[in-house]
């Protein structure tokens, strides 16, 4: 989520107020649910009237003057881009998608695997969008606690990395920042979601809010993804990927387990 909230705030200084002058699909696969041409077709002079997030996926607020909105939503899945360039900008690598705006600019989105999506939803208020209306809360909003926290994992079966990694029980927290967070909270990855207690809801729900914070302050993690400008994230997790590195608490060796699959990197002896 860092990473998409980090391009939600480019795209938003960016686009917001733009008109869409220009649509060319490079890679049709990246449209798993709408005709390319009547992708193209809809898309084709509206003006972007806001950018918003949920969880992970982008939602590019769209309408032709006081008409009743529509949205535009991308989800960057694992290898997905969004880059803005001046309009002579050459065929990039991988490129999937390039949308001109009225600025002069274009949006090029590349993605090598092609496992992102781009479609249109007719919701006006994208909350409602079909692919986020049952998510969970966002750590990020006021509101967010521990009660809230804790409200989601009554009677949610499974251990607790797993139930963080379930967007409808929390939205936007994926591998990295589910690490980190339980590792700040001190709260083992293995514990049974529905057996934390109150204090330790508490301790999570403040972790996972200010572990997301300090991560869209530097712009996300580390490693392949850049911003819109081609800027690469500078956050730089406690435990994350580091097995057999010193805790950096107690300076015991971190272990990595699997848990639902994902790898997980945790200190046995800091973490109950």
């Amino acid at each position: 989520m860092p990473e998409v909230e980090t391009l939600r705030r480019g795209l938003a200084k960016a686009t917001s107020g733009q008109h869409i002058t220009a649509i060319r699909i490079a890679d049709e696969r990246i449209l798993k649910r709408v005709d390319p041409g009547k992708f193209v077709e809809r898309l084709n002079g509206v003006a972007v009237k806001a950018v918003n997030r949920r969880g992970k996926f982008l939602l590019f607020e769209l309408g032709h003057g006081v008409s009743s909105s529509f949205h535009l939503v991308v989800h960057l899945n694992m290898k997905g881009s969004v880059r803005l360039f001046t309009s002579d900008v050459p065929m990039q690598k991988y490129e999937c998608v390039r949308v001109g705006l009225s600025s002069g600019a274009v949006l090029v989105y590349a993605d090598m695997w092609t496992w992102g999506d781009w479609h249109l939803d007719d919701a006006s208020d994208y909350r409602l969008v079909s692919d986020v209306a049952s998510m969970g809360p966002e750590p990020l909003d006021e509101g967010w606690s521990g009660a809230v926290l804790a409200s989601r994992l009554v009677g949610k079966r499974g251990l607790i990395k797993t139930v963080l990694l379930d967007q409808k029980v929390v939205a936007g927290v994926g591998n990295i920042y589910a690490d980190e967070s339980l590792f700040a909270a001190g709260v083992s990855p293995k514990r049974q979601a529905s057996a934390l207690d109150v204090a330790e809801c508490d301790a999570l729900a403040t972790s996972i809010a200010e572990t997301l914070e300090s991560a869209v302050c530097c712009g996300g993690s580390r490693g392949e993804y850049v911003d819109l400008d081609g800027n690469p994230g500078t956050y730089e997790p406690k435990v994350y990927g580091g097995k057999g590195k010193p805790c950096p608490r107690c300076g015991g060796p971190l272990t990595k387990v699997s848990i639902g699959g994902r790898g997980t990197t945790y200190c046995p002896v800091c973490q109950h």
